[in-house]
Formats: C-alpha cells, structure tokens, sequence
C-alpha cells in the first residue's frame, strides 16, 4: 500500500512526551486489571505480554505505526532491545541494583507467607526496580523507585484501609474482609510498594514491611 505524503508528513510530527507515555502505562494498567482486586504487577508476564501489547498499539496508534513503516537504524536505548515493552529482566538482584542505580532489597524467603517457586527480577520503563516472588497459588510484587511517587499500579477500591507506622514511617495497606493486597509508604528520597496476588494477614503483611525495610 503507497502512503500519501500528507501522511507522512502528519506522523513525522507525532512525538511521544513522558506525560503521554505515564498516561499510556495506566491506561494499560487500567484495562489489564478492570476486573479483578489484583494489582498490575505482571507476575504472569509471557500470558500478559500480549494483552499489554494489543492495548499499548490502540493507546499508541499512530506513533507506533510510524515506527513501523520507518524503523531507526539505530536503536536509541540498545539496552532495551529484547525486553518486553520497557521491562527488561535482570539475572539478579546486583544486576537490578546496577541499572536502578539505587540498593534494592530482596525479601527472605523466612518471611515469604508461602513456598517461592520463581524469582524474577525486573527493570521497569527506566523508572522502578521490580521483584516478583511467585508460588504455588499465590505471589508477591515488591516495587522501589527514586521520588514519591505511588507506583504501585494499584487502581482498585478497597474496603479497608489502614494507616500504620512501622520503624518510624508511615505505612498505608489496603486489603477486604481481612485480607490484604497492598502497601505503600515513602521515605525522603524513594517510595515503595508491596503487592500480593491473593492477600495475606495483617501481621503477615507488616512483618515483611518491617524486615524489609532499608
């Protein structure tokens, strides 16, 4: 099919700007978790990748069509080729502390509320390290980011929210009928978040805060 040059003159003008990709990501994050209680947190990440994806090209539209018909000869972040829509894998924690450029703590296995099968860590969009600990019927999703801000991926409703104070900082959980999915809590300079699959107590919940904590 021949393009018309209007058109290629209207996609040469299409840019992406970080307020436009922030609003494409929770977008994404809205339409993969409009039925569920669970967060985005992508614990299944080959079954979602091609939810994400449909749903990022409708978002995107036309720049990625631009993309298409006019591939870079260069890649821009080389880094990032390979990994799946801006969330690359690292082999280990050390790996994922060198590209976030920030520690990051791993979550013992003594704390864990169930048997880990699989731990995988993740490098997100540039923006927050990622480590998702999976079992058997359940997993949990720890999140750091530099900032404050909520990066949870969490746009749910809640019947019980709880203020906490753990170590000396505040705390925020979320959970239903005694059960709870999320928390999330900032210091000075980063904010966090811990996410489970299918809920877990509230001491259960707060001692892996507590130990976890920096």
């Amino acid at each position: 099919m021949i393009l018309s040059k209007s058109y290629h003159e209207i996609m040469e003008k299409i840019e992406v700007t970080d307020e436009m990709r922030t609003h494409i990501l929770n977008n994404v994050s809205r339409q993969v978790s409009n039925t569920s209680h669970k967060v985005v947190t992508f614990p299944h990440l080959r079954k979602m990748a091609s939810i994400a994806a449909c749903t990022a090209l409708l978002l995107i539209g036309g720049t990625m069509m631009k993309n298409a018909f006019y591939p870079s000869s260069t890649d821009p972040n080389p880094e990032l080729a390979g990994s799946v829509y801006g969330m690359e894998e690292c082999k280990s924690l050390a790996e994922l502390t060198k590209k976030a450029g920030f520690n990051v703590k791993d979550i013992s296995e003594a704390d864990m509320p169930f048997k880990v099968m699989s731990t995988s860590y993740l490098w997100c969009w540039n923006e927050f390290a990622q480590i998702i600990y999976e079992g058997t019927d359940n997993s949990l999703t720890y999140r750091k980011t530099s900032g404050t801000d909520d990066i949870s991926g969490d746009y749910n409703q809640y019947e019980q929210i709880l203020d906490k104070v753990v170590n000396g900082v505040d705390i925020t959980i979320k959970g239903n009928h005694d059960k709870y999915y999320l928390a999330t809590w900032t210091t000075q300079d980063f904010s966090y978040s811990l996410s489970v699959d299918e809920g877990i107590d509230l001491e259960t919940i707060l001692n892996i805060i507590q130990n976890s904590m920096e």
